[in-house]
């Protein structure tokens, strides 16, 4: 089934990016620039995803078992680490590649796609059996509910907004 996890996973992380493509030929930013702040954004995501897995169970299994903490094969990667890992993988990315573009008109292009992406991932926990309530709720549809939600609303929102909406 973890291959069914990864290939949603994936699916997702395509579609914000292509999300942002869409945003950045709207806003009138390089899609060149999208792409390449992109794969830092994914060096970022995957390191501070990992990152706050093995924080977050680290008394009750990483400090038991320390050489796991690399055993990415095994899983282990939390949704709130790949947000702010692929944060600062923006922010360097933008400091390292472009001082031209505003860093605000770079997050309201890249923003707008993450609960698309969120909402499509969110579905390989269903094939994973994973995140469900005490009653067997299916969190994880709730999530990728809301989620879809707030896509639809920044993506029409923000066809009609100005610079630097998602955070201001």
């Amino acid at each position: 089934m973890f291959k069914i996890y990864g290939l949603l996973v994936g699916l997702g992380v395509w579609s914000a990016w292509e999300v942002s493509l869409w945003m950045a030929r709207r806003r009138q930013v390089s899609e060149r620039l999208v792409n390449r702040l992109v794969g830092w954004m994914l060096v970022g995501g995957l390191i501070g995803a990992r990152v706050y897995h093995v924080i977050d169970y680290w008394q009750r299994y990483y400090s038991v078992y320390p050489i796991k903490v690399v055993y990415l094969w095994e899983g282990g990667l939390a949704i709130w680490g790949a947000l702010i890992g692929g944060l600062v993988g923006l922010w360097l990315g933008y400091k390292i590649i472009d001082h031209k573009s505003k860093i605000i008109d770079l997050l309201d292009i890249v923003l707008v796609g993450a609960p698309l992406g969120q909402a499509i991932g969110r579905w390989g926990n269903f094939f994973n059996s994973e995140l469900r309530g005490r009653n067997g709720e299916p969190l994880f549809l709730y999530e990728s509910a809301l989620d879809l939600l707030l896509f639809l609303f920044l993506w029409l929102f923000l066809l009609h907004s100005f610079s630097g909406l998602m955070v201001t």
